[in-house]
């Protein structure tokens, strides 16, 4: 079906007054769209929505890549909506915005976040294709989901449903709006992580700033050195997913507790407690001092062999940490240590080193083996 039929149909037969029985004829429409042979561009599916307890004021049809978001509620996806007198229809950039509820409430500062998103979103991508895709995108309905719909919209291309385009001219501008989508999903993406992050440093600072670490300032003579050394237990344990249990076990944490043991006796004292995100957080003993060296320590058990991975996350964990917890916090700098559960190769030696950071891995004898860094740190 071509989707100048389909929206023509919509704008014709839709009608909020008559519900959303099964025998309404708008409502049927919409509800087999997902059932149509649509020309969508390669990857995407689309599904109409009239309303499930009482019609919608401004009936629409999702258009979703599943592999970038299946979800109306949050993320990003592209949609028709009419609106409200079904006199257009936009072809819009939307923000899922139902998982903005919690936090914000449904009036007007759910509707700021929302703008404010938009802007942000809207510098990343610069110019858009032409000039006639637009910022606005009024509804003329007052209700709560069209003024979302409105407040959410990224870029918005505006159809008179009583003089549509042909359709040749419909599908470039919907792989326009796909070009853009993917484009935009990647930003809000990245904005959600980052916001994401930011919700748990500021965890984290509240927990440095109540406490300041006091094992830093704390004289280490006068208490047990590994009092704030508590790694998890290492045993099997069992966690239940999609009705199965699956034994799991906790290698990571039975590496950190070697770890601990070992660097004790090195003369370090090692801090898991109140340190969080972080593994593991190293000071020499008897050394009390702010800006006395501190080692931060990222633990990272090698699967099977495979060092790859675990050194690419021990890396951007390090480099995370180093930046968010200390950097941006005017807390002095710490060493960077590299923690595996076995050595990760000749080929990541020279890397690890350039980087200016630590390795230690355990030598599969019992002991514990490093680079040239982690040689004259003292650590091994």
């Amino acid at each position: 079906m071509m989707m100048r039929n389909l929206l023509r149909d919509i704008a014709r037969t839709y009608d909020r007054r008559k519900g959303t029985g099964r025998d309404v004829k708008g409502q049927k429409i919409l509800r087999g769209v997902k059932s149509l042979d649509l020309p969508l561009p390669s990857g995407f599916r689309a599904e109409g929505h009239g309303g499930q307890t009482s019609a919608a004021a401004t009936p629409w049809i999702g258009v979703f890549d599943d592999e970038v978001n299946s979800d109306p509620k949050s993320g990003l996806y592209i949609a028709y909506i009419f609106s409200a007198d079904l006199w257009d229809v936009y072809l819009t950039i939307q923000q899922g915005s139902e998982h903005l509820n919690a936090q914000f409430g449904r009036g007007e500062r759910k509707l700021q976040e929302l703008r404010k998103n938009g802007r942000r979103i809207r510098a990343f991508l610069g110019e858009t294709p032409s000039s006639e895709w637009n910022i606005g995108m009024p509804l003329r309905d007052s209700a709560e989901r069209p003024r979302a719909y409105e407040a959410a919209n990224i870029f918005a291309r505006r159809y008179p449903t009583q003089d549509l385009p042909d359709e040749r001219f419909l599908q470039k501008d919907l792989i326009e709006a796909a070009l853009m989508f993917y484009q935009a999903a990647g930003e809000d993406q990245h904005g959600r992580q980052i916001s994401a992050l930011n919700e748990l440093l500021d965890e984290e600072r509240a927990k440095v700033e109540a406490s300041q670490l006091e094992w830093q300032l704390a004289s280490f003579e006068d208490e047990d050195p590994l009092a704030h050394f508590h790694p998890k237990d290492d045993t099997a344990y069992h966690v239940k997913l999609a009705e199965s249990s699956q034994l799991r076990n906790r290698y990571h944490e039975a590496l950190i507790a070697k770890f601990g043991q070992y660097i004790f006796e090195r003369g370090f004292i090692p801090v898991t407690d109140g340190v969080h995100p972080r593994d593991i957080v190293l000071r020499k003993a008897g050394l009390r001092h702010s800006r006395d060296p501190e080692f931060l320590v990222e633990a990272k058990f090698v699967k099977d062999g495979k060092a790859t991975r675990a050194v690419r996350e021990a890396v951007a964990q390090l480099l995370e940490y180093r930046y968010f917890l200390y950097r941006t916090e005017g807390v002095y700098e710490p060493y960077l240590l590299a923690l595996f559960s076995e050595n990760v190769g000749e080929a990541f030696d020279p890397y690890i080193e350039d980087l200016g950071f630590g390795a230690v891995w355990a030598d599969g004898r019992g002991g514990w083996a490093g680079n040239a860094l982690a040689r004259e740190w003292g650590i091994v």
